[in-house]
């Protein structure tokens, strides 16, 4: 939330220091809890005073929206899509819905099904148990994981590495505890003890400078092993040596416990979902809109431009976009702290996707029976990441989803996606 900027005396004496204490309170404890959401919003009144301008409406921006939408506030938010949802839709070609990028997500006992069961997604909004984690095929090995069975996961990896049964054990404990640990911060709203918290959430605390490479090298040491461990590793878009061990652990360890689960239909119904809270709780949705300027005064931000140079007046923005777009593009010149800018610049993109939707006109889920199957040509996802980076596909890991086999009619009857 870019609610404020250095000035905060300028700031106290536009809005008064106590309202100023308490707003940025809000933005900065919001994403946290939705019952402290509707506290703090409880308290800022009128609600008219702050109105609410959300610069995008992928996911994040959407929950963002539905959160302050539902507490009180004048929320719009500004879409440069002709519909919602950022990566979370869909289109249709002849008669296929194509999703455009979910595959699936751990949407059970987290932090995620406890936002969209607040705000209210999951009245509108049923998901389907993936029927696997995922079916893995390198050069040496073909094999099926289960769904949400940690055990059973470690047990055929040990059955195919004995030697490794000890590090096998230690490295998924060690990945699943990090994201129980995530699980229970969320639990607590947020709330720690500074000073206690390598103690209170020791998984965490003990990942948050390691890369996934570095948890690995603590554990196990065959090749093979450590490439079917790490073999998801372009979902997160970095390999193991560059990759975060904290990012890795939270998801993978969630998948692991939990499982992956779908939106029985698209992802756009929970883009949609979160469409209709906003719209029924007041907001509104501009889409086919650019916004080009985040408007600032006296250090805090007071609204956006769009394209066509209509005015949004706002006491706080929340941008959905990248921090490169946000903090560069849209932001006056002079805005940032010193050295911030030069910061972003030195920043590269990650990975991007080469997607091809596929409808055939036969049934495939006899052959391919799996959900989501990975296919790498090594053992090396330093190798394989090179390939991606120099687009060599014949090389490059790909990753083959049948949604048919998620659920029962996702396709017209004799045909698969």
């Amino acid at each position: 939330m870019t609610a404020n900027g250095s000035s905060g005396s300028i700031l106290e004496r536009l809005i008064g220091r106590e309202r100023l204490k308490r707003l940025k309170d809000f933005a900065t404890r919001a994403p946290v809890s939705g019952k402290y959401t509707r506290e703090m919003a409880r308290k800022l009144k009128p609600k008219s005073d702050f109105p609410v301008v959300v610069i995008g409406s992928g996911i994040g921006g959407l929950s963002a929206a539905a959160h302050l939408a539902r507490s009180g506030f004048e929320v719009t938010v500004i879409e440069q899509g002709d519909k919602p949802g950022g990566y979370a839709t869909s289109f249709r070609r002849g008669d296929f819905d194509f999703e455009v990028s979910l595959h699936g997500a751990p949407f059970k006992d987290n932090p995620q099904q406890r936002i969209l069961e607040e705000l209210g997604v999951l009245d509108h909004v049923t998901f389907e148990r993936l029927p696997e984690f995922h079916r893995i095929i390198t050069p040496a090995h073909d094999v099926t994981f289960p769904h949400a069975n940690t055990e059973k996961y470690k047990d055929i990896l040990i059955e195919k590495f004995p030697e490794e049964a000890k590090g096998i054990r230690s490295f998924v404990d060690e990945i699943v505890g990090v994201s129980n640990d995530v699980d229970r911060l969320s639990r607590n709203e947020g709330h720690f003890i500074r000073l206690l918290f390598p103690l209170q959430y020791r998984k965490l605390w003990a990942v948050r400078r390691k890369t996934l490479e570095d948890l690995l090298d603590e554990h196990v040491s065959n090749r093979e092993l450590r490439s079917l461990l790490s073999a998801i590793w372009p979902y997160y878009g970095l390999p193991p040596s560059r990759l975060s061990a904290f990012y890795f652990s939270v998801a993978t360890g969630n998948y692991l416990s939990n499982g992956g689960h779908y939106p029985r239909g698209r992802s756009q119904d929970i883009s949609n979902a979160f469409v209709k809270i906003i719209e029924e709780s007041g907001g509104k949705i501009c889409l086919e809109t650019r916004v080009d300027e985040i408007l600032v005064k006296n250090g805090a931000a007071v609204g956006v431009v769009d394209e066509r140079g209509r005015e949004y007046d706002a006491r706080a923005v929340v941008s959905n976009a990248s921090a490169p777009t946000t903090m560069l593009e849209l932001l006056p010149e002079g805005a940032l702290t010193n050295g911030f800018a030069e910061k972003l610049r030195t920043y590269r993109p990650s990975l991007s996707s080469f997607v091809v939707w596929l409808g055939l006109d036969e049934d495939i889920t006899d052959r391919i029976p799996q959900a989501e199957t990975f296919i790498t040509t090594s053992h090396d996802p330093e190798m394989d990441y090179a390939h991606c980076l120099n687009a060599d596909a014949e090389k490059a890991f790909m990753a083959v989803t049948v949604y048919d086999n998620i659920f029962d009619g996702y396709s017209p009857p004799g045909k698969s996606t």
